[in-house]
Order: C-alpha cells, then sequence, then structure tokens
C-alpha cells in the first residue's frame, strides 16, 4: 500500500471500500480489451501463433491497422522502402513490439479515450511519454526486460480507471466527495486498480507490478527492477519539462540516487535529460 493510501481520509477510506466491494459483487466492471485488439495478442501469445495470421486479423480494425503501419514506418524502425501493407509492418516490428504495439492501441483507444472530464489526453501523453523513458532506461542498464515500453505505459493506468468508478462508488458508498477528495481517491485507488487491468487483460505479471508498486518499489518482492524502472520512468517524465537547474536539483534530490540502482550512472542519466527519448 502506497503512503497515499495509509493516510487516506475517513470518507475516501468508504468510498474506496465501495468501490473494491462494487467491482467484487459485478456491480461495477473494468473495461475489457478491445476485441480485435484481445484477437491479435491470442494470436501472438499462441504456441503456434504466427505474425500473418495476426496481419489477418489486424484487418478487420481499421483504426489499429492504421496504428500498426505507423509504428512500422516509424523513424526508430524505417527502411529504405516504405511499408505498404500489414503483414510487412507485422514482419518488420516483430512479436514483441507488435505486441506493445497493440496493447498501446487498446490503452489509448480504450481505457484512456473513456477518462472522464477530457483529461484522457494528458493522462495518456503521460503514460506515453513514461514509455518512451522505461524503454530508454532499460536500454541504458542493459537490462532485458520484457516489455519496457509497457511498464511506463501501464503504472499509470489505474488512474482513468479510478475516475470512471468514482461517482458510482460515491453513490454506494452514501458520500459525496469533494473535489480535493477525489483526487485524493485516485491516489489512493489507482495502483490496485492498474494491477487489477493487468490482470483482467491476462497482461504479464510483472505489469502489474509496475501499476501497484511504481511509487513505493521496495515492496516490490518479485519483481523489483519492473517496479524500479516504472517509478524512475515516472519521475523522469515529470522532471524532463523542467528547466536546467531544476533537473539538477532533481537529481541531487535523489533521483540520481534511484538511477544508479537501476544501473544508469549521473552522467547518463543527465546525457538522457538533455536528449529525452523519441518515438
Amino acid at each position: 500500500m502506497s503512503a497515499a493510501a495509509e493516510a487516506e481520509s475517513p470518507r475516501v477510506e468508504a468510498v474506496r471500500a465501495a468501490l473494491f466491494d462494487g467491482l467484487a459483487e459485478g456491480e461495477f466492471e473494468l473495461p475489457a480489451m478491445p476485441g480485435a485488439a484481445a484477437d491479435v495478442l491470442a494470436e501472438l501469445e499462441s504456441p503456434d501463433g504466427s505474425l500473418r495470421r495476426a496481419a489477418q486479423l489486424l484487418a478487420k480494425d481499421s483504426g489499429l491497422a492504421a496504428r500498426v503501419l505507423r509504428a512500422g514506418n516509424s523513424a526508430l524502425r524505417a527502411g529504405l522502402v516504405p511499408i505498404q501493407n500489414l503483414p510487412e509492418a507485422a514482419a518488420r516490428l516483430g512479436v514483441r513490439a507488435l505486441v506493445e504495439c497493440v496493447t498501446a492501441a487498446a490503452l489509448a483507444d480504450g481505457v484512456y479515450a473513456a477518462a472522464l472530464g477530457g483529461i484522457g489526453p494528458k493522462l495518456w501523453q503521460h503514460a506515453h511519454r513514461s514509455g518512451l523513458w522505461a524503454r530508454e532506461l532499460a536500454r541504458s542498464a542493459q537490462l532485458e526486460l520484457d516489455g519496457a515500453l509497457l511498464v511506463g505505459l501501464l503504472h499509470d493506468v489505474g488512474r482513468p480507471l479510478a475516475l470512471g468508478l468514482l461517482l458510482g462508488a460515491e453513490r454506494r458508498s452514501g458520500e459525496r466527495l469533494a473535489q480535493v477528495e477525489r483526487r485524493e481517491a485516485v491516489d489512493v485507488l489507482h495502483t490496485h486498480l492498474g494491477a487489477m487491468l493487468v490482470g483482467e487483460w491476462s497482461l504479464p505479471a510483472h505489469l502489474g507490478a509496475a501499476a501497484e508498486n511504481h511509487h513505493d518499489p521496495e515492496l516490490e518482492t518479485r519483481y523489483p527492477d519492473t517496479a524500479l524502472l516504472a517509478h524512475l520512468a515516472d519521475r523522469l517524465q515529470h522532471v524532463e519539462g523542467l528547466d536546467a537547474a531544476e533537473q539538477r536539483t532533481a537529481l541531487a534530490g535523489g533521483l540520481a540516487e534511484a538511477l544508479a540502482r537501476f544501473g544508469v550512472d549521473a552522467a547518463r542519466a543527465q546525457e538522457l535529460l538533455d536528449q529525452p527519448p523519441r518515438e
């Protein structure tokens, strides 16, 4: 449990209990993974799955197909000849990157697009930038962390989920939270809700650790590197928009020490901040 959860007010505690009781009893539901994305991931995870059949499934969803084509032609992977069709895009990406791309699309077009109050794009921007930071940090530390991009993308996925469930939880509890209490409730709820969605979508368990313990990575015993990676990606995403003096203050204030535990020294950390990761 995070420090935020330990300090929750009685009204927020009542709403939290009502929300999780409602989920357990089926009154509330977490969003399902969009059908096309679920079909593609099932194909890729099957022992006899193939990129060719995955491309055929992608063709059934024009939005998802467009995302995969853009990913295949991105600056990171672009070859001399632009890709024009899904089988070529899937082959260029490979299984791991295609899984990342499809999962990212399911999050952006599903969970984040449905966020209340028009805050979805802002939350998604943070998730997307955190994903790029996580991927770059894993490279810098020379760690083989499967799906590092997804670690960043999923670490805060509980925030849009909490926003979508709060009103129902307030009605169930009989409490009406003030705006400041709603912000507290989102802080309290988002880590466990994120981990629950990872399980609901049958994603790898280490991604649940990123969601559950990214604020307190020292609490994670099964996947400590993943939780620390999510923690660092989250912090760096916030720091990258600061001016140079503020960045140095952040590094001196403990961020550099945390990066060193992950295998990234202070000089490399400054290089990363000077040239933030790109798509």
